[in-house]
């Protein structure tokens, strides 16, 4: 409920909120194994989805707009080790409820 991600960059000790000034809430931030994305699941828009976050450009990216569904704290996103993919728990907006 209304949570940040922060990130640090380590050679000078900076830490900046990245997902600020949008009230939102955002949780289980992982970097892509090249260090260059981090993928962190977010209600920025409205609805619970994954967000992409570019270190280089500082941008934002939805991946989806398929609903994220990680009920429980340790449920996550899993990058693929060559960073091509990932593995999210999704539920797609066209089911039925």
């Amino acid at each position: 409920m209304g949570s940040d991600v922060y990130v640090t960059e380590v050679l000078t000790s900076q830490t900046r909120n990245i997902t600020q000034p949008i009230r939102s809430s955002n949780w289980s931030p992982t970097w892509s194994p090249d260090g260059r994305t981090l993928a962190f699941f977010s209600d920025r828009d409205g609805l619970a989805r994954v967000w992409l976050w570019t270190r280089s450009t500082r941008q934002f990216r939805r991946l989806s707009a398929d609903l994220a569904r990680s009920y429980f704290g340790f449920e996550g996103i899993r990058w693929a080790p060559n960073g091509r993919r990932m593995a999210v728990k999704l539920s797609p907006l066209n089911v039925p409820r």
